[in-house]
């Protein structure tokens, strides 16, 4: 797993403290980096992380529409892995 897997968790835990934070299209964004790390690595979420994983994903698509949502969905998962993470994290 190594350094992959560390940055997928990173990932999905930066996307619930953009939540918090009501940087949702972030949210979003870090949400579809890290679904498509995990797609991409073959590693589907233990049962403990997929209830929270699924409430980040719904309040964030909840907040800003499915169509924004998806938009920024599509746009983190259309980049290479570093590019993704330059893209939605770039203005921190």
């Amino acid at each position: 797993m190594g350094l992959n897997h560390t940055i997928l968790v990173c990932l999905e835990g930066l996307s619930r403290v953009a939540g918090a934070q009501g940087k949702m299209e972030r949210a979003a964004r870090l949400c579809g980096v890290a679904a498509a790390v995990r797609e991409d690595k073959g590693w589907p979420p233990p049962p403990a992380k997929r209830a929270e994983i699924d409430r980040t994903v719904a309040a964030t698509r909840e907040a800003l529409g499915e169509e924004a949502f998806a938009a920024a969905w599509v746009r983190s998962n259309a980049l290479p892995l570093g590019e993704a993470i330059k893209d939605t994290l770039g203005g921190v």
